[in-house]
């Protein structure tokens, strides 16, 4: 899992790299909405866990690729302007996903 969404953000990060804005993520969400069904059709757990991790990951390993903070926030997508005004509440969420994803595999997956 986190292979491919280190893929995803390697690929984006190259894109902001060249300066070409990523206007749309349509194909972007169909292709990691395709992904979670994947893992939901082997067990239901896994899709969680995917989608707990994408938000837990995507947005660090994009950060580190571009050599910002960990935890840098832009101004364009509409979930990093939301958490700009709410950085403890950005951080809460990143944690909870962590810890739901780790209870989830120690208790659902066999």
């Amino acid at each position: 899992m986190a292979q491919y969404i280190f893929i995803s953000a390697f690929i984006d990060a190259e894109h902001l790299k060249d300066n070409d804005y990523i206007e749309s993520h349509v194909s972007r969400t169909i292709l990691r909405g395709t992904v979670a069904f994947l893992y939901g059709v082997i067990a239901i757990p896994y899709a969680i866990i995917f989608l707990l991790l994408f938000w837990l990951l995507f947005d660090t390993f994009l950060n580190k690729l571009l050599d910002r903070e960990i935890l840098y926030l832009g101004n364009t997508a509409k979930t990093d302007k939301f958490f700009r005004k709410r950085p403890l509440l950005y951080i809460l969420t990143k944690l909870f996903s962590l810890v739901l994803a780790v209870y989830i595999f120690l208790n659902y997956i066999k």
